[in-house]
């Protein structure tokens, strides 16, 4: 029985790359083909980027994805303004094609109007704005990132982990640089200490909610052997991974969670932007980490009466018994109820 077992792990761990692979070349017309900084554009797959003569062109929609970007219509002139807090404006005339930029620059600039939303050239407004632009081709697809952060991950990571993931914790960046996500709300556990019994039960809890979930781990767990198997059982579940910082280690927190990426790629193929830990934030929220707040702990609730599901929309699954298994059945059939998806946190977008 046991060499079945381990015949059964061995065969799945080799397949799994294939599957991964299948998946990525049956997906690979959908890939998103507009990027804001880190995260795809929400609307890419009902407004897509398109090609016109060779020029890129884009959604005017998409340049209020930046919190400090504006977008109106001057009736009166039939233009439209997209203005920065910085003062740098371009106006676009849909009429003639013509654009007026805050340095007195005026030109010609692409227009298409016979979408259901404006298109205008992605270089002559990124230029204008201040805005970085990034241009790549994968899978014969076109992709444009529009970037304003210093801190970005390199587009081919991201591009493997959109066709890649599950489109119920597909993150994304949206008008007025909110973020435009579905009505989420997550669990997260820190598979640190947690025994593997706990670890079993709290994956059976969440297979048969049909839900996924996010589990933190340390470098140390990434690289054992023993539990790759566990690893890709729950990638294939749709879970996403986090990084467990430990305080005990010799090593630094970002030299830790670079480490546990590494060991993560070279596993999964895909990478994590979140972090459970309790020092070193500043550093790596300065290379585009997101930190996990671990203060609202499933064992301090009495269940969803104690949930504000406004204000609340992740829960650290601190504990793993008989009645937080309730409570955290409990919470889920209520957020459910409420409209919410209860989905693996975004491991990119952090949402």
């Amino acid at each position: 029985m046991k060499k079945r077992k381990i015949a059964f792990i061995l065969a799945f761990a080799i397949a799994l790359p294939l599957l991964f692979s299948g998946a990525i070349m049956a997906e690979d017309e959908d890939i998103p083909t507009i990027f804001i900084n880190n995260e795809a554009w929400y609307k890419n797959s009902l407004l897509p980027l398109m090609v016109r003569d060779g020029e890129q062109l884009v959604p005017i929609s998409v340049f209020s994805a930046f919190d400090h970007i504006t977008i109106s219509y001057k009736e009166a002139y039939n233009c439209y303004l997209i203005e920065s807090d910085d003062g740098k404006f371009i106006s676009v005339s849909t009429e003639n094609g013509r654009y007026l930029a805050h340095t007195g620059e005026r030109g010609d600039i692409t227009v298409l109007t016979g979408e259901s939303e404006l298109y205008i050239s992605a270089r002559i407004t990124a230029d204008i704005l201040g805005l970085g632009l990034e241009e790549a081709v994968f899978y014969d697809k076109n992709v444009l990132r529009f970037h304003y952060d210093k801190h970005l991950e390199s587009l081919e990571i991201l591009i493997d982990y959109y066709i890649s993931a599950s489109d119920s914790f597909i993150g994304s960046a949206g008008i007025g640089g909110s973020a435009i996500r579905r009505e989420t709300f997550s669990f997260f556990a820190d598979l640190s200490d947690m025994k593997a019994q706990d670890i079993r039960t709290l994956l059976d809890a969440a297979s048969e909610q049909g839900i996924s979930m996010t589990f933190a781990i340390p470098s140390g767990f990434a690289a054992g052997r023993k539990n790759q198997a566990l690893l890709f059982e729950i990638a294939a579940a749709g879970h996403t991974l986090a990084i467990s910082i430990d305080n005990e280690s010799m090593d630094d927190p970002l030299t830790q969670a670079k480490k546990c990426n590494s060991e993560i790629y070279s596993l999964l193929k895909k990478k994590t932007l979140l972090v459970l830990t309790s020092g070193g934030k500043n550093e790596l929220r300065a290379v585009g980490y997101t930190i996990l707040n671990n203060s609202f702990r499933i064992s301090g609730t009495s269940g969803s009466a104690s949930v504000n599901f406004t204000i609340n929309d992740m829960i650290f699954f601190d504990k793993v018994n008989e009645e937080n298994i309730a409570k955290f059945n409990d919470i889920i059939s209520e957020a459910k109820s409420k409209g919410r998806t209860v989905t693996a946190i975004n491991a990119l977008a952090g949402n």
